[in-house]
């Protein structure tokens, strides 16, 4: 990834191992953390479109879900990245 440095995030209470964050996906973590939900919501949507199938802005969208009381809709999420990398 270019401009992607390793850097170790946790959201929703849950350490995510390290690896390296692009610079758009570590934006929306921040906002994230910060309990801006609202404003990061859409970066996570927009970054997952421009990269279908990674599996760490799935999980992070997924716990934004769950924050957002839409439980169904982040059991989805998990599910599918635990199919795209079982070991994350």
């Amino acid at each position: 990834m270019k401009g992607a440095h390793q850097r170790s995030v946790t959201t929703a209470g849950a350490p995510v191992r390290a690896q390296p964050v692009a610079p758009e996906l570590q934006r929306a973590v921040q906002l994230h953390q910060a309990g801006r939900l609202a404003e990061a919501e859409p970066l996570y949507v927009r970054w997952l479109r421009a990269n279908p199938g990674e599996v760490s802005g799935t999980y992070f969208l997924a716990g934004l879900r769950l924050q957002q009381g839409r439980a169904a809709e982040a059991a989805t999420l998990l599910r599918q990245a635990l199919q795209r990398d079982p070991g994350h």
